[in-house]
């Protein structure tokens, strides 16, 4: 993407033409370009409402987040059940949301992971 976007400003510019960006696009490749490591992968942000090992109980917590906002993770790590939500940029971010959440989740935290970069911008722009 990043060999593309290099030859699409040389043509252009080459061409005559001017490229014009609106603001949330270009934050979104500078951030997509400025976190992206080796690995192609980007850190991202989550809130973790629930680790345990009962399976009915994490169950009941992912039905009443998605009733809550629609959003939500029920991940399996044997013999643990994550309740996880959001994909944020920024840590900030995160911690804004934190807020709403500890109301209804008290032991909620944020967490970082990694993932793929392509993944997160296509669900940020609505992508495949």
């Amino acid at each position: 993407m990043k060999y593309m976007t290099v030859a699409l400003l040389f043509v252009g510019i080459h061409a005559g033409a001017q490229i014009v960006e609106e603001a949330p696009i270009r934050e979104l490749l500078n951030f997509y370009f400025e976190d992206w490591d080796a690995t192609g992968k980007c850190t991202v942000w989550q809130i973790q409402l629930i680790a345990t090992t009962e399976r009915r109980k994490a169950e009941r917590i992912y039905y009443r987040l998605r009733k809550m906002d629609g959003d939500g993770e029920l991940r399996i790590v044997a013999p643990y059940y994550y309740v996880r939500t959001g994909q944020y940029w920024t840590r900030e971010e995160a911690l804004h949301a934190l807020k709403r959440y500890r109301i209804q989740f008290p032991g909620a935290h944020i967490l970082s992971k990694k993932m793929r970069c392509e993944k997160l911008i296509d669900r940020t722009t609505g992508g495949p």
